[in-house]
């Protein structure tokens, strides 16, 4: 681990000449213009704010007038509720209300469509749960199926829901990212000093793994032993083919580590090369976490241009208006442009910090 890189590698290392000695120059001068003008017109949309947007369609639901819940002319009414009618839900005119009905003594009223029209009646309300802070779900495990069957195929019911615990659960997504982090760094850790062991351990496991669980499979089929491993709801000839087709796959595995062992042997070697000039460059380690937090800075200053943007068109694809408005259209490509673009140059300023 003390050895020197430097002399093993000479001066062969960036090209000719070492890091202190080799010619380097400015090779994008004319971009530093259209690179400004871009990043620009990302701070006013940030400031200005992005045409036609509206966020509360991302996470809110409408009723059958359209109008969304908790907002407007449903102030105060964040919750969707779908009537009882005579035993069966009306999925189609579901409408806001202040709170979801943990009983059935009490009453709303209802539009029930008729022949002249719509007409408002109180109905009995029946036990719900809220969910998300959106809908009210029937506790009952039929209505609830009912409520499924007539919202299938909305797309702002999953907009919305994934939105809106996005929101009130970023503290649990931070905490799992910290730790992955950690992890991350142990993992290396722990790689430098068995990354042989590691890998050849993880390589076996490919082949042992599929070819005991194939046994298992071969087993059950034939004797009726050991089918509790292999769950419920699988035919004899089901059994039998996913016990041939684990087994063919750990064999394949087990002939490829066979074949393979020389290139295997040779990506551990340069692993640990690779982990022992980290070692000797300790800025190296702390390269990777710096390059992640510039990106996570960005995102996080651009994530208010984002939503806006994704609010129109969500307002377009996701609910029932088709109208496309290629405004909307234009402004997110443009953004999607800028985005991979500062992302790429995060990307090659770390190769350079990496190579210098």
């Amino acid at each position: 681990d003390e050895e020197d890189l430097g002399e093993d590698w000479g001066d062969s290392w960036l090209g000719d000449a070492m890091p202190h000695t080799a010619s380097r120059r400015c090779t994008d001068v004319g971009w530093i213009f259209p690179g400004l003008l871009g990043i620009s017109g990302l701070v006013y949309l940030h400031v200005f704010g992005v045409p036609h947007a509206k966020r509360d369609v991302m996470n809110r639901l409408a009723d059958f007038r359209g109008e969304l819940c908790g907002v407007g002319p449903n102030e105060g009414k964040p919750f969707l509720f779908f009537c009882l009618v005579e035993g069966r839900l009306d999925v189609e005119h579901m409408q806001c209300r202040e709170y979801c009905p943990i009983g059935s003594g009490s009453s709303f009223k209802c539009g029930v469509r008729e022949e002249g029209g719509t007409v408002w009646k109180e109905l009995p309300d029946y036990p719900t749960t809220q969910v998300a802070g959106l809908v009210c779900d029937p506790q009952s495990r039929d209505l609830s199926h009912q409520m499924d069957d007539g919202r299938k195929g909305k797309l702002s019911d999953i907009s919305a829901s994934v939105m809106r615990m996005a929101v009130t659960a970023w503290e649990p997504v931070a905490v799992a990212a910290l730790i992955g982090l950690i992890l991350a760094v142990l993992f290396l850790i722990f790689l430098k000093r068995c990354a042989s062991s590691l890998i050849w351990c993880g390589m076996l496991l490919l082949s042992v793994g599929p070819l005991a669980y194939g046994v298992v499979a071969l087993d059950c089929w034939y004797s009726h032993h050991l089918c509790q491993f292999l769950g419920t709801g699988l035919d004899s000839w089901q059994k039998l083919m996913v016990g041939i087709g684990c087994c063919t796959l750990g064999c394949l595995f087990a002939c490829l580590l066979t074949r393979q062992a020389q290139d295997i042997e040779l990506a551990i070697s340069c692993i640990e090369w690779s982990l022992r000039c980290i070692a000797q460059v300790p800025s190296l380690a702390l390269h990777p976490p710096s390059v992640l937090c510039w990106r996570l800075l960005v995102i996080w200053l651009l994530k208010d241009v984002c939503l806006n943007i994704l609010s129109t068109l969500h307002e377009d694809i996701v609910t029932w208006k088709r109208s496309i408005d290629p405004l909307d259209v234009c402004v997110a490509l443009y953004f999607v442009f800028m985005f991979f673009w500062i992302m790429q140059y995060i990307a090659s300023y770390s190769y350079f910090v990496a190579m210098y």
